[in-house]
């Protein structure tokens, strides 16, 4: 639900290698063409099919798990992506919608260009199979492909001085030609200096999906909520959520208002837009104030 943070020291790391691999592929300024990032990194993208019996027999001579184990592994994850490093090529599920290539392939790109992945993404050890340190393999990978897809600082500086806002999320996605759910994320954790936080859930109205163990599916936090908030129960932001939404085929689907304590134990007021992509159900609060200085207006449209 939520990712494990990725230290400061690896972040800068990472950072800088990202910096170089922009520089090589030719951005200095967005969109950035993933596909040409995977071709400055020398590395093919293809598309596989899960159900074809020779795929795990092909996998077994480049992850080197016993078969059995990576049939398992293939299953209870629903593998939708792969680096082969020996192969140099991406592999992409083809059932995966064409909404998820950019950030899939970013994904795998990421695991290509930070230098100790392949040392743990290639053998039977003990820090390979551990869930923990593979989690944390996955979030580093996904640091990498934020700043990947949205060209390293200079969204930073983009973001910086808009009005934390859905509307706000949306100008970025148009200039950055990325689609909203990798947009809102960069924004919550790169964006203006302001407590808010990102929930990512099913819809009401929709079946959670197979791979998510909850309905609220990720949870993403600014550094400043960090410093200064209690982490909200993902349960309660969902019921919040639920009451406050519409079934809908795609766009914004609700808006509220909630408190929510500091560290501190005083109550502040954070407002909430809801949108749906037809995937997921993205909701962003935002803080508004101390909740005793904030008139409270329940924009509740449920019954819309």
């Amino acid at each position: 639900m939520r990712e494990p943070e990725v230290d400061p020291h690896s972040r800068a790391d990472i950072d800088k290698l990202v910096r170089r691999v922009l520089h090589d592929a030719g951005f200095r300024e967005p969109p950035v063409d993933i596909g040409l990032v995977l071709s400055a990194l020398n590395l093919d993208l293809s598309f596989y099919d899960l159900e074809d019996p020779g795929l795990l027999r092909r996998l077994r001579h480049q992850i080197l798990i016993g078969t059995r184990r990576l049939a398992d592994f293939v299953e209870k994850v629903q593998l939708k992506a792969l680096l082969l490093f020996d192969d140099k090529r991406v592999l992409l599920d083809k059932t995966l919608p064409q909404l998820k290539h950019d950030w899939a392939s970013a994904h795998e790109a990421g695991h290509q260009i930070i230098p100790w992945h392949r040392e743990f993404c290639r053998g039977d050890t003990e820090l390979t199979l551990d869930p923990a340190w593979h989690d944390l393999l996955e979030a580093e990978a996904n640091y990498a492909a934020s700043a990947l897809l949205f060209c390293g600082e200079e969204f930073t500086g983009d973001a910086r001085d808009t009005e934390p806002c859905i509307a706000s999320i949306q100008a970025l996605r148009q200039r950055y030609r990325k689609n909203l759910l990798p947009t809102a994320r960069r924004y919550v954790r790169h964006g203006p200096d302001r407590p808010m936080f990102l929930v990512v859930s099913t819809a009401k109205w929709d079946q959670t999906p197979p791979d998510q163990r909850a309905r609220v599916r990720h949870l993403v936090f600014s550094p400043s909520f960090e410093k200064r908030f209690v982490m909200p129960d993902p349960e309660s932001l969902r019921r919040e959520i639920d009451a406050h939404t519409r079934s809908h085929r795609g766009g914004p689907v609700g808006e509220f208002q909630c408190r929510l304590s500091d560290q501190n134990a005083e109550m502040h007021l954070f407002h909430a837009e809801c949108f749906y992509n037809r995937y997921y159900l993205i909701t962003l609060f935002v803080l508004r104030g101390h909740a005793a200085e904030v008139i409270l207006v329940d924009h509740n449209v449920a019954s819309a």
